[in-house]
């Protein structure tokens, strides 16, 4: 009885998140949606990167409204344009939508593909949710990686499971450095985020000795702010001290954030933070110059947002010492 129970506990989310991944809807009319041309790279030197989790399986992004959902972000993703999209939460028909939609994008990992057996289609539908979008016109990829974080330690609930993407971009005109662009989505338990984010780094580290004149972009869903002081150590990677392949920045500059002003980035679909200071943050190797992250409040005027969090975007700058 008591193995029934942790059978079903397990299955039953996984199912969920199977049963969305095969049937929310993929595509709205082709006729409504022209996709713009790209915008041409004016300083080959520069780059925006942003991160957006999209929630995808939460009750207030179903059926019609999540169709909705979907054009709004594919809207603000055209009129904005950025260099690379890091996704988390993103099922195999929203991958589908996306690539279709955004035609100068490839994205990494590969979409997973539902076939006939049943547990590879859930665990295929896990390991690539968080898709990373690059401009294929400024990037091809060189290698990369996905999947959980910490396979061998599994979560007694399966939604506790911590999953990532990882890919090596080389810039097709050689200006900018390779940089490994890594995705990953923490989950709510402090501990288990904790020993993620430790584990993330090693992932990074162990690309990086492979590529040591890249630069990283290391962003998602973290799930907490950076007052949980052993987790945003272990974001940053401190246990490795300073130089190139030290520790990393945070891109936010918490400094700036106005008082009385709530920076959390987990919204609830209504545009209300509950959070203080955001929890969707982006860190960076040494080697980049950039803006401060800047959080993307875009919504409709009826009160329609992209998703329950909100985007977060950096503006990067590569210039190599002389």
């Amino acid at each position: 009885m008591k193995r029934l129970a942790w059978l079903l506990t397990v299955a039953a989310p996984i199912a969920a998140i199977f049963f969305l991944a095969r049937f929310l809807p993929q595509r709205p009319p082709a006729a409504d949606i022209i996709a713009p041309s790209p915008t041409p790279i004016v300083d080959p030197h520069a780059l925006t990167a942003v991160t957006i989790n999209l929630g995808a399986a939460e009750p207030q992004n179903q059926g019609s409204i999540a169709a909705r959902r979907q054009r709004l972000l594919l809207n603000i993703l055209y009129r904005r344009q950025p260099d690379i999209v890091a996704t988390q939460a993103c099922l195999p028909a929203q991958a589908a939508f996306f690539a279709h939609y955004l035609p100068y994008d490839n994205h990494y990992p590969p979409a997973a593909r539902p076939g006939l057996n049943l547990l590879n289609s859930l665990s295929q539908a896990l390991e690539t949710w968080n898709q990373i979008f690059y401009r294929k016109d400024r990037f091809t990829a060189v290698t990369g990686s996905f999947g959980l974080v910490r396979p061998h330690h599994l979560a007694a609930n399966a939604t506790e499971n911590t999953y990532y993407s990882m890919v090596l971009l080389r810039d097709r005109q050689h200006v900018l450095p390779d940089i490994i662009v890594a995705d990953v989505h923490l989950r709510h338990s402090i501990p288990g985020a904790i020993a993620a984010a430790a584990r993330m780094q090693q992932r990074i580290r162990t690309l990086w000795k492979r590529y040591p004149s890249a630069q990283v972009v290391f962003l998602g869903d973290m799930n907490h702010p950076k007052t949980i002081t052993p987790l945003y150590a272990n974001l940053l990677g401190t246990q490795f001290g300073s130089g190139p392949h030290g520790a990393m920045v945070d891109a936010f500059d918490y400094a700036a954030r106005p008082h009385g002003v709530l920076w959390g980035t987990w919204q609830d679909f209504v545009g209300k933070p509950v959070l203080k200071l955001p929890t969707d943050l982006i860190f960076l190797s040494r080697g980049w110059h950039y803006r401060p992250a800047q959080i993307w409040r875009d919504h409709l005027a009826n009160g329609l947002y992209p998703s329950d969090h909100y985007p977060v975007a950096v503006e990067l700058q590569w210039k190599a010492a002389p």
